[in-house]
């Protein structure tokens, strides 16, 4: 539990953090859009081939979820890594003593939720636009 003095200053660098994720995403579903823009030829081919748009739909998803569930592994590694470097540089004077700070099971599961779904969420995109 955190004391009255320190909420504000935890709210404040929850909203940064959820304002870095969201410009990621932002990022990556524009990679994603640019990447399937310069995929339409090979998307026309495997249609002339005889796959379905519910085939190519499911290959862009899956594409999708693999690379966002690989950068969720990566960055809970850098995590885990950099923790306690991560706490010593935080002032005392932001922070109450953080010494048990560790990654439990809801950072986990936040970090797979939010992997998973902007995976799936952008790989459809394309899809979408096409």
């Amino acid at each position: 539990i955190v004391g009255e003095d320190f909420r504000d200053t935890l709210l404040m660098l929850f909203a940064a953090d959820g304002l870095v994720l969201l410009l990621a995403c932002v990022n990556i579903a524009n990679l994603l859009l640019a990447r399937s823009a310069g995929r339409q030829r090979e998307a026309a081919i495997r249609v002339a081939l005889g796959a379905t748009r519910g085939r190519l739909l499911a290959q862009l998803t899956t594409e999708s979820v693999v690379l966002s569930a690989l950068g969720g592994l990566l960055g809970l590694a850098l995590t885990w890594a950099l923790l306690d470097t991560i706490v010593k540089l935080v002032p005392s004077s932001l922070m109450p003593p953080v010494s048990n700070v560790r990654i439990n099971g809801s950072v986990l599961a936040f970090t797979a939720l939010v992997a998973l779904l902007t995976g799936f969420l952008f790989g459809i995109a394309p899809a979408w636009m096409g």
